[in-house]
């Protein structure tokens, strides 16, 4: 069973930020000044993010994009992590 159905807080925000307004839009707000300005952003695609991995099992990330930086390919992976708490070991999760 996919993981979408196990979490709803996932869907959505694939879903919002598989919209290429709205992934600029976040884009353009967290990542700092001197990147953003290097990024084509007309360019940008949402690239398939489920693959197979070498055991043959199904993974999927959370969104993966593909655009224009300083004139070249760039592909950039985002993981939306939904906390309903502090998690002070978040990093050693990742």
């Amino acid at each position: 069973m996919s993981n979408e159905l196990h979490s709803p807080h996932d869907k959505f925000f694939k879903e919002i930020f598989s919209r290429k307004n709205s992934a600029i839009g976040y884009l353009r707000a967290y990542l700092p000044k001197a990147i953003s300005q290097k990024m084509d952003f007309s360019s940008l695609m949402v690239y398939p993010g489920e693959y197979v991995d070498k055991t043959l099992r199904t993974s999927s990330s959370d969104l993966v994009f593909r655009l224009s930086f300083s004139n070249e390919d760039a592909y950039l992976y985002l993981l939306f992590e939904h906390q309903s708490s502090p998690e002070p070991m978040m990093a050693y999760r990742l």
